[in-house]
């Protein structure tokens, strides 16, 4: 990355880690949840590591929610949706909020490994925590929402996989949930007002994710950077919610787009739009009177398909 874009990127997530520390200690969590915490790898690396969450005196077998946390590839933990995955397990699931290693620590291929990883440990705490992985979720908010639409389409598509040198998860995902997901990364604006930041930050973004244009695996960037073309590459795909606002000035496009590819797909999919709401509004306000109505849908299409 460039001098000049790093320390652009460098100063505008540290402006949202202030913002997001005072967000998070004003809001009203859920009572009656409890978590525990683990490392996935032992290699010490504080990004490898995962919180399950789950409502007190709960019945042993409840289905799971797997979160991925967004922050631009670039920023974040699952501390930040530490209130979200609380909101989520109050409505009756397991859920896995967790880290994963952030450019440019790592690429895009190195955070799909880590989520896999993620899964996998999970997925060996089921009887111990009593977990019904036959009813498995995905829910990823922004960058996260990528993640999630890539991590769902790996799982049926022997290419990718071989790309990222992963095999499919031992557990189905049933369906999934894109919060203002942004899979169409080069063709994102960034910033509804800021040229600077869009004219450096999608070269910047995608040199981060795939390396150099010199260097760069060119056919894992052309399907892993476009949904369109990630849902091609896939044989088949989960029943898909959406979550969007007409606030999110930057992202709204990206999820109508999701949906028209879906439709033309012949894929399950569903669309939740509120209006003036900013990005990831439920998430970050996940106590709000319209987080609480769109995490309560979420929640309700998960169960629509559960499954066994």
């Amino acid at each position: 990355m460039s001098v000049i874009a790093r320390k652009m990127f460098q100063s505008l997530w540290k402006r949202v880690g202030v913002s997001d520390a005072e967000r998070i200690a004003g809001l009203t969590l859920p009572r009656g949840v409890t978590f525990r915490t683990f490392r996935y790898i032992e290699d010490g690396d504080p990004m490898h590591t995962l919180s399950i969450y789950w409502p007190e005196g709960h019945p042993d077998d409840l289905p799971v929610i797997i979160d991925i946390h967004g922050g631009g590839w670039m920023y974040g933990s699952k501390e930040v949706n530490r209130p979200f995955d609380l909101a989520l397990a109050s409505l009756g699931f397991c859920v896995v909020g967790l880290s994963y290693r952030l450019c440019p620590q790592t690429d895009l291929k190195g955070m799909l490994a880590d989520i896999d990883a993620a899964c996998r440990f999970a997925y060996s705490k089921r009887v111990e925590l009593g977990m019904n992985f036959l009813q498995t979720f995905l829910t990823g908010d922004s960058a996260g929402g990528h993640l999630v639409a890539v991590t769902a389409a790996l799982q049926s598509s022997e290419k990718l996989r071989g790309m990222v040198g992963v095999e499919p998860l031992p557990f189905t995902i049933r369906a999934i949930n894109l919060n203002h997901a942004v899979p169409f990364i080069e063709h994102s604006d960034l910033h509804s007002k800021g040229k600077l930041l869009n004219a450096l930050g999608k070269s910047e973004i995608m040199r981060e994710l795939y390396g150099s244009k010199l260097t760069r695996d060119r056919e894992f960037a052309r399907i892993t950077s476009d949904f369109s073309q990630l849902i091609a590459s896939a044989t088949s795909f989960p029943p898909t919610h959406i979550v969007t606002s007409t606030g999110d000035l930057s992202f709204n496009w990206q999820s109508h787009a999701i949906k028209k590819v879906l439709d033309q797909h012949g894929y399950e999919c569903e669309l939740w739009e509120v209006a003036k709401e900013r990005h990831v509004f439920n998430v970050a306000h996940m106590d709000q009177p319209i987080g609480i109505k769109t995490n309560k849908r979420i929640a309700d299409f998960f169960r629509l398909h559960q499954g066994g």
